[in-house]
């Protein structure tokens, strides 16, 4: 119900329009408005976030890559950005997609975990 009322309220203002609503801003109305909860993802310049969208390193040759892989170079795009925590309660990472198609790669070969541990500022945490 809760959901309901809110969508409609950003309806109302003109939030978005919801025909063409972006995933991430269905996440974060879900997350903040109806769930009011925290965001996940605290990066080492203070912001912070429910998902990680993922930068493209459109120099890279590579056509397959894995999570990981494109996990670290995205934070290393972004001014060799860091996590300042393990993500609580989890990581959604974000993979762009144009038209239900992968951008730039052929493949993402997906991993059952992830080493955060390199990408803790401080490297206090073994992950």
């Amino acid at each position: 119900m809760q959901l309901q009322l809110t969508l409609l309220e950003c309806l109302f203002l003109n939030a978005f329009v919801f025909d063409y609503a972006e995933v991430e801003v269905m996440i974060g109305i879900l997350m903040d408005k109806t769930l009011r909860l925290g965001n996940f993802i605290l990066y080492s310049d203070d912001s912070s976030d429910f998902f990680h969208q993922l930068e493209i390193n459109q120099r890279d040759l590579s056509r397959s890559t894995t999570v990981q892989n494109m996990f670290e170079m995205s934070l290393e795009m972004m001014d060799d950005m860091k996590l300042k925590t393990i993500p609580t309660p989890g990581l959604i990472i974000e993979i762009p997609r144009d038209k239900n198609k992968l951008v730039h790669y052929e493949a993402v070969i997906p991993t059952l975990t992830l080493n955060l541990a390199p990408l803790i500022q401080n490297g206090e945490y073994n992950v």
